[in-house]
């Protein structure tokens, strides 16, 4: 189990018995995704960090993109394609960012809506 925090990235194995915190404490990460297909992939949203992804459980994570300015609210996943996801920022004017060749290139675009 992973918990995101204004403190980095702290994981337990042993249902919260004990935390030991990922990679430096000064980040802040507010969302957390864990590939279905793959649990060694985890992909962080945080602030000035932008997207990190690990391989390897969170031991070690790359930064994905360039984002770093952005602020990342949250990061979902398309579980029958995970190629495709959406990160929403925050204090942003185009505040949805979206990929479908797994984090390459990224395109701005807005949520539909319904009518109530």
């Amino acid at each position: 189990m992973y918990a995101g925090t204004t403190s980095g990235l702290w994981k337990t194995t042993n249902e919260g018995g004990e935390w030991k915190p990922h990679h430096t404490r000064d980040w802040v990460v507010n969302a957390i995704l864990i590939d279905p297909k793959n649990p060694q992939r985890v992909i962080l949203g945080t602030e000035r960090e932008g997207v990190q992804i690990s391989e390897n459980g969170g031991q070690r994570c790359r930064r994905h993109n360039g984002f770093d300015h952005q602020h990342i609210l949250d990061v979902a996943i398309d579980r029958e394609n995970p190629d495709h996801a959406l990160v929403v920022l925050t204090f942003d004017t185009n505040a949805f960012l979206a990929t479908k060749d797994g984090g390459a290139t990224w395109t701005t675009t807005r949520p539909r809506t319904q009518a109530l």
